[in-house]
C-alpha cells in the first residue's frame, strides 16, 4: 500500500474501532496528541516522528518501525507483538504496564527510557543505548542482549536472573536489592563494577 496519512488513520480507527492493517506510513510528523484503543497490524513506519504522544491500550502486531522518533512519548498499557524497532529514537519514553513479546530493538537510542511493570518475552536488544534508563518491577522471560549501553541504568525490583550482560556496558548501574543480581551473567571486568555496589574498594 502507498504512503498513508497516519493521523487520519489513527483518528478514524478511534471513531470506527476498526484496526489499521497492511499500511505503510512514511515521512510524517505528529506532536502532542493522544490516541487510545487502536490495533495496528502488519504495517510499516519509516521516518515517522511521533513526539510527545500519549498512546494508551494500543496493540501493535507484526510492525516495523525504521528511523522513527518517539521522543518523550508515553506507551501505557500497550502490547507489542512481533515488533521491530530499527535505528529509532525512544529517548524519554515511558512504558507503563506494557508487554513486549517477540520484539527486537536494534541500533536505537533509548536513553532515559522508563520501563515500569513491563513484561519482556523473547526480546532481542542489540546495539542500543539505555543510558540512565529505568527498569522498575519488570519481568524478563528469555531475553537476548548484545552490545548495549546500560550506563547508570536503574534496575529496581527487577530480577536479572540469566540475563547476559557480558557484551554490554553496565558501568554505574544501580539495583534495589543484591538478590536481584543472582545468576546474572557478566564478564570478569564487569564484576568490578558490581563489587563496587557492595561498597568494596580496590587498592
Amino acid at each position: 500500500m502507498k504512503n498513508c496519512d497516519l493521523k487520519y488513520y489513527l483518528e478514524m480507527s478511534i471513531e470506527t474501532e476498526d484496526a489499521i492493517i497492511d499500511s505503510i506510513f512514511e515521512n510524517q510528523c505528529i506532536e502532542n496528541e493522544e490516541f487510545y484503543n487502536i490495533d495496528i497490524k502488519k504495517s510499516k513506519f519509516i521516518n515517522i516522528q511521533l513526539l510527545n504522544i500519549k498512546f494508551e491500550k494500543m496493540f501493535f502486531n507484526n510492525i516495523t518501525f525504521e528511523n522513527c522518533d518517539f521522543s518523550n512519548s508515553n506507551f501505557s498499557n500497550c502490547n507489542f507483538n512481533k515488533v521491530t524497532f530499527i535505528n529509532c529514537k525512544l529517548v524519554g519514553c515511558n512504558f507503563n504496564e506494557t508487554i513486549l513479546s517477540d520484539t527486537i530493538i536494534k541500533s536505537s537510542n533509548c536513553a532515559y527510557i522508563n520501563f515500569t511493570e513491563c513484561t519482556f518475552k523473547f526480546i532481542t536488544l542489540l546495539c542500543n543505548s539505555f543510558i540512565n534508563g529505568a527498569f522498575t518491577t519488570c519481568t524478563f522471560n528469555i531475553c537476548n542482549i548484545d552490545d548495549c549501553k546500560f550506563t547508570r541504568a536503574q534496575f529496581y525490583h527487577t530480577k536479572l536472573k540469566k540475563l547476559d550482560f557480558s557484551t554490554s556496558d553496565i558501568s554505574g548501574i544501580t539495583v534495589s536489592s543484591f538478590d536481584d543480581l543472582k545468576e546474572v551473567i557478566i564478564n570478569e571486568f564487569q564484576s568490578i563494577d558490581l563489587v563496587r555496589l557492595l561498597g568494596i574498594t580496590f587498592k
